[in-house]
């Protein structure tokens, strides 16, 4: 047998294959016409499923200000979707934070 071929796909449903040869030592009568001396096969490779990032979905809206005067923090957020199957994170932070009602009372 010849070495497999290199997988199609890393991930996601790849396919290999290789071809049997009839070698040169082997008698002609051997090699004539066989299919046991000739042939192809295939075979799956690769992960079944790819990775897939993780992937910020869109902020809240911000929050009611903690006070109605005077120093106060409003606050919003999002939501990570995935990572999947070995994916990479979502980067960066899931909340962010604000003054509001910058005024004396």
């Amino acid at each position: 047998w010849t070495p497999w071929l290199q997988c199609t796909s890393t991930c996601g449903g790849g396919s290999q294959s290789r071809m049997k040869i009839c070698s040169t030592s082997t008698s002609d009568s051997v090699c004539s016409h066989s299919l046991w001396n000739y042939g192809y096969e295939s075979r799956s490779c690769g992960e079944p499923t790819c990775p897939v990032d993780g992937v910020w979905l869109g902020w809240s809206r911000w929050s009611v200000c903690s006070v109605s005067c005077g120093d106060g923090v409003e606050s919003r957020w999002r939501e990570c979707y995935g990572p999947f199957h070995k994916g990479k994170p979502c980067l960066g932070s899931k909340d962010e934070h604000s003054m509001c009602n910058i005024a004396e009372c």
